[in-house]
């Protein structure tokens, strides 16, 4: 439940519940749902998952084929919200249990406030099926909390916020934000502000760069399609006690069958769909690690790159290696990569802070955020209901890599 967008003003009148019909759909029909969908009356003004998405989902290495994935709300054959589901394991020592992360909740603006939101979460309580989410809206968070979910923790991770220095006067002074001019004047004024900018992040980056090339003589990286599997020891050595399961297969997957696509990569796909898509440029870096012989493995890294409305993100997501103090390689290639984009963000887990700000000038362009988790167990003695306060919580948990 994210925008005030209303499809249906003229249906906004408050509706039995009987009046909304609720559709469910199990993976293995999820692909020939989305494929009818893009034809289908019912979907033309509310589509509930793109193409991209359904073809990912039916290739998760975690999920069954009568697993339910996709939740759809119906008013007199029409789509007016939905709500998706990701299945996946949680991890208890070598004891293995389904979760459903609840992604992808959405509610048209003239059907809210009268329970058919709460209706779908509702449906996906009986599922009998322990569930969590995270990465959620306001909203969202409202209507879990009404329906018995409770905090599971908040994940800390941070934003490097290079787009902080359009309202610096210099690296090291602030000034005030300076809204667009307006007029032939004001238009020469943004365009030589956004060019300073670009300077700026240029200069910032060079001398980070410039002091971090030192550490480039003590690995190898190597560009990869998916990574190999001589690379599962070193995230077995990094087992905590309970964690949402992410091995390579779950990595591959993600990096074979992405959610959002670059827009020359773009085929036909469903047009009212609110959520991520379609971005100017996507990508998924896999970095496979060695030390300097070539041959000796360090570890691996995934990135991804996001450009849209000229507004550049780099996240740092998966990163394993042998040795801890390795872990700065991470680091290091996000900044290696934000450079070659001018990226106006690096967003990273919080355990990489420390490298980030030793940095130079790094320090007052960060800014520290945590990530709420809700849980719903599906009995008081299942495996997430024992297990919570005791779960490791990692930053590409649920479908924030996908995103």
């Amino acid at each position: 439940m994210v925008s005030n967008f209303c499809i249906y003003p003229q249906i906004g009148k408050k509706l039995e519940h009987h009046q909304i019909k609720i559709k469910k759909v199990k993976l293995k029909d999820l692909d020939e749902f989305s494929q009818n969908a893009l034809n289908d009356p019912a979907y033309q003004d509310l589509a509930p998952i793109s193409l991209v998405r359904a073809a990912s989902q039916v290739n998760n290495p975690l999920a069954e084929p009568d697993d339910i994935t996709l939740l759809v709300a119906l008013c007199k054959g029409r789509c007016i919200g939905y709500h998706g589901l990701l299945p996946g394991i949680l991890k208890i020592d070598e004891n293995y249990s389904k979760i459903y992360w609840l992604v992808t909740f959405y509610l048209d603006a003239g059907f809210r406030g009268q329970g058919h939101g709460k209706r779908l979460v509702s449906e996906i309580q009986n599922t009998a099926v322990d569930l969590v989410t995270t990465g959620i809206t306001a909203g969202a968070e409202g209507a879990y909390r009404s329906m018995g979910f409770k905090d599971l923790g908040d994940l800390p991770y941070c934003q490097l916020r290079l787009d902080r220095l359009q309202s610096m006067h210099s690296p090291f002074q602030y000034g005030g934000n300076k809204p667009e001019q307006p007029g032939v004047f004001g238009s020469m004024f943004n365009r030589f502000g956004r060019w300073r900018y670009q300077l700026k992040k240029q200069m910032v980056y060079r001398i980070v760069r410039q002091k971090l090339k030192a550490k480039k003589n003590i690995f190898q990286s190597r560009l990869v399609n998916r990574l190999d599997e001589d690379l599962t020891s070193p995230m077995a050595q990094q087992s905590p006690y309970a964690s949402f399961h992410r091995d390579l297969d779950t990595i591959n997957w993600m990096l074979q069958h992405p959610w959002v696509v670059s827009r020359k990569d773009a085929g036909k796909d469903v047009q009212n769909y609110y959520f991520s898509r379609v971005r100017d440029l996507f990508e998924l870096v896999a970095l496979e690690i060695f030390a300097p012989d070539g041959n000796t493995r360090k570890g691996f890294l995934i990135l991804s790159i996001s450009l849209n409305k000229n507004k550049s993100v780099v996240k740092i997501l998966d990163y394993n290696f042998y040795d801890p103090q390795d872990t700065f390689i991470a680091g290091y290639f996000g900044i290696q990569y934000a450079k070659d984009l001018l990226a106006d963000r690096i967003e990273y887990p919080g355990s990489l802070n420390d490298f980030f700000e030793e940095q130079p000038f790094f320090k007052r362009l960060i800014k520290e955020k945590k990530r709420l988790y809700l849980f719903y167990p599906n009995s008081n003695d299942s495996p997430l209901a024992v297990s919570a306060g005791k779960i490791k919580l990692d930053y590409c948990d649920g479908d924030t890599a996908f995103t």
